[in-house]
């Protein structure tokens, strides 16, 4: 069975692009995203695109990208969102993963982001909360 990324889809609402602007913060030097927490193909598509849209005006290479009160999606979801976490990947060169204290999602979520993001070669690094994530990549430790 082969699981493909569905290339047509329905529009966000109004409602769900207000949801996507409002878990995007921007900081000093990097952007931080806390993942919507139903995720749809439409919003991971219009998401990475305006990630991507903020990273390149403000010129920065650093992202945080927050899972923490999330559920894991299902397999052709989690792989739609990493093909385009990689195609985003060649925009950065830090990227901070902020998971939960869940050792099984840590396991999963890390064995995609080797699969996925190392191969661009990205610093990445994994937080257990927000506020170690913004830290660490304004210090940059």
């Amino acid at each position: 069975m082969k699981f493909e990324v569905p290339k047509v889809f329905p529009p966000l609402t109004e409602d769900e692009k207000l949801l996507i602007h409002e878990s995007i913060e921007i900081y000093d030097g990097f952007v931080y995203f806390h993942r919507v927490p139903n995720p749809t193909d439409a919003s991971v598509v219009y998401s990475t695109t305006h990630i991507v849209r903020l990273l390149v005006e403000k010129k920065y290479t650093s992202l945080i990208v927050d899972f923490t009160d999330r559920s894991l999606v299902d397999h052709r979801l989690r792989r739609a969102m990493l093909s385009r976490a990689s195609e985003m990947a060649s925009f950065v060169t830090d990227v901070g993963i902020v998971l939960d204290g869940n050792s099984f999602r840590r396991i999963i979520i890390d064995f995609f982001v080797r699969a996925y993001i190392r191969r661009h070669t990205c610093n990445i690094r994994f937080f257990a909360t927000k506020s170690e994530a913004i830290s660490g990549m304004s210090t940059g430790t």
